[in-house]
């Protein structure tokens, strides 16, 4: 059975915990997703879904999700994680999705983030 995506939202969320499994959980619930089953997709966004604001998702739900993450056992370091999305002006074609991770601060991911969303998908 094939279901197809209706809508997208983007969300975002940092935290620190004890364990990077713990810290991981942590922003999942900043960001407002936590206890929910996350499906890693590709960077596809289908043709004609809308992106709104992040909707009230059921406990435990199966949600397809393009995101970007990154971790650091090292005190002090910085790391930053984003992902962009571009939507072309023709809703019948596909849009795209970039994730970004790195060794990197805030600003350059948002730095990033402006270029990639910027960047034109390939024709469809």
């Amino acid at each position: 059975m094939t279901k197809t995506v209706t809508m997208a939202a983007a969300t975002a969320g940092h935290a620190e915990g004890g364990t990077t499994l713990n810290a991981f959980d942590n922003a999942l619930l900043a960001a407002g997703i936590g206890n929910i089953n996350l499906i890693k997709v590709s960077s596809i966004l289908p043709p004609e879904v809308p992106v709104i604001d992040l909707p009230k998702i059921k406990l435990g739900a199966l949600i397809p999700t393009a995101y970007a993450a990154i971790t650091s056992e090292t005190p002090g370091e910085t790391v930053a994680a984003a992902v962009g999305y571009a939507v072309p002006d023709d809703p019948a074609k596909s849009g795209v999705i970039m994730e970004f991770h790195g060794l990197a601060t805030k600003a350059d991911a948002e730095r990033w983030n402006g270029s990639a969303a910027r960047w034109p998908p390939s024709p469809c």
